[in-house]
């Protein structure tokens, strides 16, 4: 379901330092927020993806 698991494992340490670290320099949150927005299309990807998975075999998606 995935294109790239390297992708995947980028944008989880993304998260992860979104998430439980506070980021003092405008410059590097500012650096974070761009990365996080450039992975908006794997996420959908994937998530399209899972919900075809359901679908097809009739497992509920929401």
């Amino acid at each position: 379901m995935l294109a790239s698991a390297d992708d995947w494992l980028t944008a989880r340490k993304l998260r992860n330092r979104m998430v439980h670290e506070y980021v003092r320099d405008a410059a590097e949150l500012a650096e974070a927020l761009n990365e996080g927005h450039a992975m908006v299309p794997l996420l959908l990807a994937f998530a399209a993806k899972v919900a075809a998975y359901c679908e097809q075999r009739g497992l509920p998606t929401g």
